[in-house]
């Protein structure tokens, strides 16, 4: 039951890795072909594990808002626990994850209860927002790879002045900025 539970980013990392390996395995492709995470996803015509988990709790969480008040479940989400926590960093609970869920998805933070209580409009919104996850996911998926492709050259991009000119006032290059 993954509505309920809140994975963070490196339990979403083994879990991606999982599928992958899955996925890699039931298209015949061995390791050493060094196929993409995002090709094979592509070829398979499936999202990312996280982008289900994530529409799966706002399924969840929007059929808990049309329960009856005094539901378990509704008296659990809207709940508060009494008393105070132990020391250190506060643990990441399941509004965390809605709230975080809802901003990924693009569902504006402050109405999507009063969305949810509409059964079809909060389906075509989680909907629009599963759409919207997945392009931000591969441009954040693109920028972490030309991230990770830059580390590996001799040179960091941000240092390489190979095509700019510097000048000094006097005219002269400055060669005090060796690479």
């Amino acid at each position: 039951m993954c509505e309920t539970w809140t994975p963070t980013t490196t339990e979403f990392a083994i879990l991606e890795s999982i599928q992958y390996s899955i996925l890699r395995t039931i298209l015949f492709k061995k390791k050493r072909e060094r196929i993409s995470y995002r090709t094979i996803l592509a070829k398979t015509e499936m999202s990312c594990i996280e982008s289900f988990v994530r529409k799966q709790r706002l399924l969840w969480v929007g059929n808990i808002i049309r329960m009856k008040n005094n539901r378990i479940p509704k008296l659990m989400l809207y709940g508060e626990v009494q008393g105070s926590r132990r020391k250190g960093k506060p643990t990441y609970t399941l509004n965390d994850a809605l709230y975080e869920d809802l901003v990924l998805f693009n569902i504006n933070t402050t109405d999507w209860e009063t969305l949810a209580i509409n059964q079809t409009e909060w389906m075509n919104k989680i909907s629009e927002g599963l759409e919207y996850f997945n392009q931000h996911w591969k441009l954040r998926n693109l920028e972490g790879k030309t991230r990770t492709l830059f580390a590996q050259l001799p040179f960091h991009p941000a240092k390489f002045r190979g095509f700019a000119h510097q000048h000094t006032d006097s005219g002269e290059n400055n060669n005090n900025n060796n690479i």
